[in-house]
């Protein structure tokens, strides 16, 4: 049986896909083609929670158009143009400063970008403009040591892995011989064959490698700086990942520290080192958190 209802509905996520891609085709000016998605979704009878649906049928798509929902608009871009984003308002962009403020926690009536659940992403604020934005995807940059080029060109595997990658290159600025850390060693260390935080002192950062060396009673163990916690200083306050004297060190919310841990497990269930590739061909590998 077929629904009216739903048919109708399909006709209408249609024909506003229909008039999108239509005006892009036609479309002869400079940049995206940008459409403001409230009107769009009015002149077709279609409330914002079809907005997900309409993005969908967007991708699937012969024509040879990317897309994205920026703010309240939808952007589609040639596949050159995309190629050519640099420091516009795009995702990765956006996504980029959004990763910088929180790994440096900027306060919010300081930032620039802000979470929209419906979108599922972090767009701009209302009246930040691309130079504004521009300056902190720069800064975000030169943490990274790559240039806009390079990362624009990297294969996106999410926001978490970008501040995973991030993160290793302020560890790798900040952290140095003698600091104790709270970090994840890549086998078993507690009762029966746990896997559990342990604390160590380290005895070497190679930042190039984005590993360190941290000795423990039993040994040393070269540790890759995506998997250093805190540091840790048992005469100070502080409660970091349930462990008393440990000291955050920039953005590393506990639920991604416990997938950490649940990634080092699995790599050593497989017998092999955790890694993570960040070759610019291929893009950032592990974690796709949000």
């Amino acid at each position: 049986m077929q629904y009216k209802c739903l048919k109708t509905l399909g006709q209408r996520l249609s024909d506003a896909v229909d008039k999108v891609v239509a005006g892009a085709l036609s479309y002869d000016g400079e940049g995206a083609f940008r459409v403001l998605y409230g009107e769009l979704l009015e002149d077709h009878q279609l409330e914002e929670t079809c907005l997900p649906l309409l993005v969908d049928m967007l991708g699937e798509r012969p024509e040879n158009f990317e897309f994205e929902v920026v703010d309240d608009e939808i952007f589609l871009y040639s596949g050159q143009e995309m190629a050519l984003l640099d420091g516009k308002p795009g995702y990765k962009t956006v996504d980029l400063a959004a990763t910088y403020e929180d790994m440096f926690a900027v306060p919010y009536d300081e930032r620039i970008t802000r979470y929209w659940g419906d979108y599922g992403g972090h767009v701009r604020k209302d009246g930040v403009t691309d130079a504004q934005l521009r300056e902190v995807y720069d800064k975000a940059l030169e943490v990274m040591g790559i240039d806009s080029e390079t990362f624009q060109g990297w294969t996106y595997a999410g926001r978490g892995a970008v501040a995973l990658y991030m993160r290793s290159c302020l560890l790798a600025k900040t952290l140095a011989a003698g600091d104790e850390i709270l970090f994840l060693p890549h086998c078993p260390t507690g009762p029966e064959g746990q896997f559990q935080y342990e604390i160590g002192r380290l005895t070497e950062v190679d930042a190039f490698a984005q590993n360190c060396v941290v000795t423990m009673e039993d040994g040393e163990m070269t540790v890759p700086l995506r998997y250093v916690l805190a540091r840790f200083d048992d005469t100070m306050q502080g409660n970091a990942f349930g462990v008393e004297g440990a000291q955050p060190l920039y953005y590393l919310p506990e639920t991604w520290a416990v997938d950490l841990l649940a990634e080092v497990r699995q790599a050593y269930e497989q017998q092999s080192a955790p890694e993570m590739d960040t070759d610019a061909g291929e893009g950032f590998g592990g974690m796709t958190m949000q």
